[in-house]
């Protein structure tokens, strides 16, 4: 038996940080509670609800998350706004029996890579309210 172990927190909030500055070149990431918002600017704090991987048909992975985000204007005590974002991809092929490890590390990277992606491009579209 082979257990897959994905790194999602690094790889998630990696590629959303770079994928935040794009959309929003003057953001900036706060990774604890100790960074003091400047006035007159919006914290969205996120939250991993879940995350699931795992092996179906065999060699094939399967994704899901939901993340959590609260919307705060100057007063952080008290979100102005929430939403929920869900994902899931399913039956993404990692190789075949003759797949040698390297291949299946390089697959599940992208397919996880891909995955991220897909999650930032959902919160960063209902953030741009």
């Amino acid at each position: 038996y082979t257990r897959i172990v994905i790194p999602s927190g690094s790889l998630f909030e990696g590629v959303f940080e770079s994928g935040l500055k794009k959309a929003f070149p003057n953001s900036s990431v706060c990774r604890d509670e100790s960074c003091e918002p400047s006035p007159g600017t919006q914290v969205i704090k996120l939250k991993v609800r879940e995350f699931r991987v795992w092996e179906q048909p065999m060699n094939h992975i399967n994704l899901a998350a939901m993340v959590e985000c609260r919307v705060y204007g100057s007063d952080t005590s008290k979100p102005a706004g929430f939403f929920q974002v869900q994902h899931e991809v399913n039956g993404q092929s990692i190789g075949s029996v003759i797949t040698t490890s390297s291949g299946f590390i390089h697959s599940m990277n992208k397919i996880s890579n891909d995955f991220a992606a897909a999650m930032s491009e959902q919160i960063l579209e209902k953030m741009k309210f």
